[in-house]
Parts: structure tokens; sequence; C-alpha cells
């Protein structure tokens, strides 16, 4: 159950600069910032859910020593007798903020995204914005000021990025589990939350009811080999997906060959496409060259409902058309997350997981797995690009080496996965199985990266059965049972 909250009003930025914190943690309650209501017309600050300020040390082996202050939303539950272990979301990135979630608290949440309000049914719900993220303070996302850089450490001068880890976001976990007065917790982990959910179940073993690892990311893997791992295996899944599709593979032939030779046409000489903002309504001229059409392609697969464009597009582009393109980019841009603090996402980066590998050994890795020169060549813009360097500059000390080492915990966990996931691939799942021998996992066979959220009602009611008995046998056919149409229409 929820804790009371102390008085709502404005918290103190005091206790973000070396106040004594108090012996007990707790949460201290604050009006809600308007833009919290984007997307959650259903729903009512005040009425259903509330807004609080966490104090946690910045650095937890220095208790007493500066503190850092921690954003919650917090959603009670519908039930006049909850289940006494909360659901505490926690959201990826590295670097996203968890509020941004509440919207799919709604009934009706955003398009593509399954609502999660039924957990409120039988639990009380929290969200977080993990250090640097969101409003928690002091915040690491990038000012929005002309010419900053936001990959350039000097913009978050004043700030001790080496407290801004997993090890130590983990342990502002259990702080927060200890103020809402729970002796144990569900968590739910997207992509870096169930990095930092492993790591809460490594650190803090005994304070877990269960666990929901949700395109999971276990720290023992080669993260960006992973990544171009993920992409080739998506890609190949939604091109065999069409051959299996009589219709499509009658109408998209040869859709590899046609990929690399409309890849090395556009490097060779790049569209200027006119694009419309669908928010504003402006439109733009942008230069569309094989890498740009390889990362479009890339995004499409992380969102489900795109995933059988993706060979009409291919198809349309190798004829020199530009139509499927122009119709889906606004479309796929807008439903992308983008991460919101690059200050954490480095931070984090260059401390747990840079110093294990190097971008040598990331190729090799990726060559080894039979990743085409294709996706290796022209497929790793959003994941790879100058990331060494950056952490060669910013200059942050290795984590220890227990980071990179897998997560032993025998919590009952439900390790979620989809087919098409570009960026966190089913192997994933099955390694962080490995060491978790009460572990379930669920492949989505319509789903890219999130299948909690993009598998439909289907996948919140697998998830919801899993936290209100994580004993149980689940009924997981309606994901496992299920392909995307592949179908032209």
């Amino acid at each position: 159950m929820l804790v009371v909250l102390a008085t709502l009003g404005d918290v103190s930025a005091a206790s973000a600069h070396g106040e004594t914190p108090d012996a007990e943690p707790h949460l201290t309650g604050i009006d809600c910032p308007d833009p919290l209501l984007a997307g959650a017309s259903d729903l009512t600050a005040g009425e259903d859910f509330t807004c609080a300020m966490l104090t946690v040390p910045r650095d937890h082996d220095d208790p007493n020593g500066p503190q850092l202050q921690l954003f919650t939303i917090e959603l009670p539950s519908s039930s006049e007798t909850p289940a006494l272990e909360p659901v505490i979301f926690l959201a990826g990135g590295p670097g996203q903020a968890g509020y941004p979630q509440l919207a799919q608290f709604s009934i009706e949440s955003p398009e593509h995204t399954a609502s999660f309000a039924q957990l409120r049914d039988t639990h009380d719900v929290i969200l977080i914005d993990q250090r640097g993220t969101g409003f928690s303070q002091p915040s690491l996302a990038c000012p929005d000021d002309e010419g900053l850089d936001c990959d350039d450490k000097s913009t978050y001068a004043g700030i001790d990025l080496t407290a801004f880890t997993t090890r130590q976001n983990a342990a502002d976990i259990d702080v927060l589990r200890r103020a809402l007065g729970a002796e144990s917790v569900n968590l739910v982990g997207t992509s870096y939350g169930s990095w930092l959910a492993l790591a809460v179940m490594r650190d803090f073993p005994d304070t877990l009811r269960s666990v929901v690892l949700n395109s999971p990311v276990p720290p023992q893997g080669n993260l960006f080999a992973g990544q171009l791992i993920a992409f080739q295996t998506a890609l190949d899944a939604s091109m065999a997906g069409c051959e299996r599709d009589p219709e499509c593979v009658a109408a998209y032939a040869d859709l590899d060959l046609e990929l690399v030779q409309v890849i090395a046409e556009l490097n060779a000489e790049p569209w200027i496409v006119t694009l419309e903002d669908p928010g504003s309504g402006r439109t733009a001229d942008v230069p569309i060259d094989g890498d740009t059409l390889m990362f479009v392609i890339y995004q499409m697969h992380f969102h489900g409902q795109f995933i059988p464009f993706v060979a009409p597009l291919i198809a349309s582009a190798a004829t020199g058309s530009d139509h499927v393109l122009v119709e889906l980019l606004p479309e796929v841009l807008q439903a992308s997350a983008s991460v919101s603090s690059i200050g954490f996402r480095y931070s984090v980066l260059c401390q747990d997981e840079t110093p294990f590998t190097s971008e040598a050994e990331v190729f090799a890795v990726a060559k080894s797995a039979d990743v085409s020169d294709l996706v290796i060549e022209h497929g790793s813009l959003s994941t790879l690009t100058g990331i060494f360097d950056v952490c060669a500059a910013w200059d942050l000390a290795a984590s220890p080496a227990i980071e990179n080492e897998p997560v032993v915990g025998d919590a009952p966990t439900l390790i979620m996965t989809g087919t098409y996931d570009p960026i966190t691939p089913t192997s994933y799942g099955e390694d962080a199985m490995a060491t978790l021998p009460n572990a379930t996992l669920v492949e989505s066979g319509i789903a890219g990266h999130d299948p909690l959220s993009t598998s439909g009602d289907c996948g919140v009611s697998v998830m919801h059965s899993f936290l209100i008995d994580p004993e149980a046998v689940l009924d997981t056919s309606c994901l496992t049972d299920v392909r995307p149409d592949f179908s032209p229409e």
C-alpha cells in the first residue's frame, strides 16, 4: 500500500547539495508538473496519482554525503485491498525518464501502445525518474541551448558523473522500496530498465517478490555487438515473414538483393525528400542517403505496426520511388522514443559498458555471429557512432568487474522478448535465463522492442497474471501464436 505523503509543496534543493538525510527515507509530496497530463486525459492529479520527491545519497557508499532528489509518481490501486507489494516500473535508455509512462495508465493509452490500467485493479504502481533523468535533480539532460554539445562532458560541469552508474541507480530503487514501507516489491524493467532490475536482484535479492524483464539486457552481454546482431535477426525475420506469405513474396521478390543495391545507390546519390512534421504541419527538405534509409528500417523494427511495411519500403526505393518513405517516415519518427538525459546515458555506458569491450571486439563478435556487411557497415548509426570516442574523452573510471557479469537470482522472473526487436535480441533473454532458475521466457511473435507495450492487451494480461501469482503456470499462447500480416494491401 502507498504511504501517506508529506504536505504538498516545493522541495528545497538544499538536500541535493549536501544536507544530511533523515535516518529513514521518505517521500515528500509536491505539486505535479503540468506536462505529466499530456496523453492521460482521464487521469487527475491528486486523485488518480500523486507526485513526490525522494532524497537519496549521491554516493550510497557515503550515505551522509551530498544528496540527490528523485521524482516519483504514485498511482494507488482502485482495490480496497491491494496487494502488499507495489509494482515499480523502470524506464529504459539509459537516460529515459519514467514520468512519460503515466499516459499508459490511462484507459485510452497512446496509439499503438497497450494500456496498463488493469494493473491498478490489484496493485499500487510507482513510476520513477532515475537519477539524472526527467524531473529528478540534478538533471543530466542536455540543456536546450544553441551551441551546446550534448556529447561534451563540460556540458554537465559541476555534476559528479562518477555517481551515475547502474549500481548507484539500483541502490536508489531500494531506498524507494523502504520509503514506500514495503518489505518487498515487484519490478518491471524495460530495456536498460531490465539491466537495472537485474542489478537490484543482485544487490538486494531478498527485497523482490517478482521481476519482469521486458526486452532484457543482461550485463554480461556485449551490448553494442548485441545491437548489431539484433538488427540482423530482426531484418532476417521480417524478410522471412514476407517469404512465408504467398502474396508478399509474389509482390516483393529478392528483397535482400534490392536492399543492398538501393543502399549503395542512395549513398552515391542521396534523395531530397519533402517531409511534413505531423505536430506542427511545417515541411522541410531532408536528404536521404543509404545509411539514413537503413536507420529508418532499423526504427521500423522497434514498433510492430511498421514491420509489414519494410518490404514495400525496400521495393519502392529500389524502383527509385520515395512515396512509401515519405508516407512512413513522419509516423516512424513520431513513434520512436528518445533518450531525454544524454548525460546519464553516457555516464552509464562509459563506466558500465565500454571499459569491458572495444570497437574492434564489437565488430569481431558481430562478424562471428554472421551479421552481414550491410548491417555492420550501414546499420550501426544509432548504436555505435562515436560512443568509444565520447567515452575516451569523458575519461571516467571503469565500474567494478561485477557490473559486467551474469546475475544469479531466484526471484520469480518473467522474461519477455520480441521476434522483431532490432536492439535486444531473444538471445539476450536466453543468456539472462541461464542464471535465473525461476525464470520463464516468452517471445512475442508480433512485437519488436518493448513487447509488453506493443503486443496488445494480451501482453499486458500475461504480465498482470504473472504479477498476481508469479508461481502459477502462465497461458502465453496469445503472444506466441500471432504474427504480423505481411500480405500487401
